[in-house]
């Protein structure tokens, strides 16, 4: 009897296993082997009608309450859904029901949303007593519903399936409450918003409330995007700035800076020139004289070991030696290829310009570390990082990832990701192993959380009437995605005073981030 015992235990486990992995058919297969024997047959069962709804079958059995934990049923309902088996979680959600499991009333009633079945889900809200307001689920179905009552012919979500605005039938979109400060500017860059129950958006509205805090109380925006297709994350700014400029992060134009020296090293490797190589054989002393004006550095960098230890270090000399070796054709065509004066129409709206060419020996050195004659975006910059994460290929950034359902359950397949290449793959991966220099030991040093890897590349400048301003610019891992980010913090007084304004922004996003990457959430 002890061995029998044994294995029926042995298949129950087996059993749940595969059901948890989403082998229905094995795992309905090891729970008929475990029925046999008395001792464990209720659980058996309850083991068999899971799998046979996991599959997308309607059946009528009743489960026990003692048998629910054995058979846990959100994350079988979360894994359908995932897997785009709306079958399968409506079958799961009405066993899960009618055995008495409130979370099953919470899914069948979105379920049933999903579907297009809005009395349904209407009923279930106003009658079945489930706790809708406990779950993030359960929320957003009565936030969608009160839309739809409202008046909205589609919704607008998150990528995650969290209501940001609706849209009317006719007039502009009407942001959530809770959302609309995370979304000024974004609404008006979608275009044409085609005639569907629901559109999903690349933003992240979690992601953006993260980087809305990691401004704080200081003056900026932050903007991520996912660097292979360019999905924009977040796209924010704080409030002082929004209400000047509410698309902030699309429109606000300032000088790069430093950031630029990437553009710079990029032409040299593009000329036939080594950067690396030409760098290593220059000495900063600080100061340097281009047609006769000065050009000063931080501070005197000494002889400079090669591109990482000028870049770590920022040493403006070393890259106005290479622009104005380049010479100024060659630089703004570098400036051209990864995305600058494209055009009101590219880039979301949102590309730099080279505003004003470079005539003399000065001017050019400005030009090549990101000074006077340039301006840029935080989405542009953002982008910038996006190509050296994406082997050299620039993405066209998107806000719409494509129609879905009003909860975000199911979706259709966004489209491709329009991309270009800007610089050959190896120049990318030399560029990011610079940035990996910055991060590690340089001006970007002690930003990143313990053991959660960053490349980035940071640039201070000043501009009459708008006091220092940084573009700090960079990319990590959420999982397995690399994502870009530009953090502008702009209005401050000085150069030291912008530094730790900006360190502590960065600080705040890259750990907000770090936390984030650590695994994907458990339901919904």
């Amino acid at each position: 009897m002890a061995s029998r015992r044994l294995w029926a235990k042995a298949d129950l486990e087996l059993g749940r296993e595969r059901l948890l992995a989403g082998d229905a058919a094995d795992a309905g297969s090891a729970f008929a082997s475990a029925g046999r024997w008395p001792g464990v047959r209720a659980l058996a069962r309850a083991g068999e009608t899971m799998s046979a709804a996991r599959a997308g079958r309607r059946v009528s059995e009743t489960l026990a309450p003692e048998t629910l934990a054995f058979v846990p049923g959100e994350p079988l309902l979360v894994s359908a859904i995932r897997a785009g088996q709306l079958e399968a979680a409506g079958a799961l959600a009405d066993v899960l029901r009618r055995s008495g499991d409130l979370l099953g009333g919470l899914y069948a009633a979105a379920l049933a949303f999903e579907a297009g079945d809005e009395s349904a889900a209407r009923s279930a809200v106003a009658g079945s007593g489930v706790p809708f307001e406990a779950r993030g689920l359960g929320v957003r179905l009565v936030r969608a519903l009160q839309a739809r009552e409202a008046g909205a012919r589609t919704l607008l979500l998150d990528r995650r399936g969290e209501l940001v605005a609706a849209l009317p039938a006719s007039d502009s979109a009407r942001p959530d409450a809770d959302a609309a400060p995370l979304v000024a500017g974004v609404l008006g860059r979608l275009g044409a918003v085609p005639e569907a129950r629901a559109l999903r958006l690349t933003i992240d509205l979690e992601l953006s409330r993260a980087a809305q805090l990691a401004i704080g109380g200081r003056r900026g925006s932050i903007v991520l995007v996912e660097a292979r297709s360019g999905s924009v994350l977040a796209a924010v700014s704080d409030a002082r700035t929004a209400a000047i400029e509410p698309a902030a992060a699309f429109e606000e134009r300032r000088e790069p800076a430093s950031i630029a020296k990437l553009l710079t090293a990029a032409a040299a490797y593009r000329s036939g020139l080594d950067a690396d190589a030409a760098i290593s054989h220059m000495t900063c002393t600080g100061v340097a004289r281009y047609g006769g004006k000065l050009l000063w550095c931080a501070h005197p960098g000494g002889p400079l070991a090669g591109l990482d230890d000028a870049l770590a270090q920022s040493c403006n000399i070393a890259f106005a030696n290479l622009g104005v070796g380049l010479g100024a054709a060659r630089l703004e065509d570098e400036y051209r290829r990864w995305g600058f004066d494209a055009g009101p129409g590219a880039l979301l709206g949102a590309a730099g310009r080279v505003h004003t060419p470079p005539l003399t020996p000065r001017q050019l050195a400005d030009l090549s570390i990101g000074l006077e004659h340039v301006d840029v975006t935080p989405l542009h910059a953002a982008l910038l990082a996006a190509v050296v994460a994406n082997d050299g290929r620039l993405p066209e950034p998107r806000l719409a990832a494509g129609a879905c359902g009003p909860l975000g359950l199911s979706s259709e397949r966004p489209p491709p990701p329009v991309e270009r290449e800007v610089i050959d793959p190896r120049i990318a991966r030399r560029l990011r192993q610079a940035m990996e220099a910055v991060a590690r030991g340089g001006t970007g040093a002690g930003l990143a959380p313990t053991g959660y890897a960053v490349a980035m590349k940071t640039g201070t400048a000043s501009e009459p009437g708008h006091g220092y301003h940084v573009n700090y610019i960079g990319f990590a891992r959420l999982g397995e995605t690399p994502v870009a980010f530009c953090v502008r913090v702009t209005h401050e007084p000085t150069s030291p005073a912008v530094t730790v304004s900006a360190h502590e922004v960065t600080r705040r996003l890259l750990q907000a981030l770090a936390d984030r990457s650590r695994g994907p959430r458990a339901g919904f």
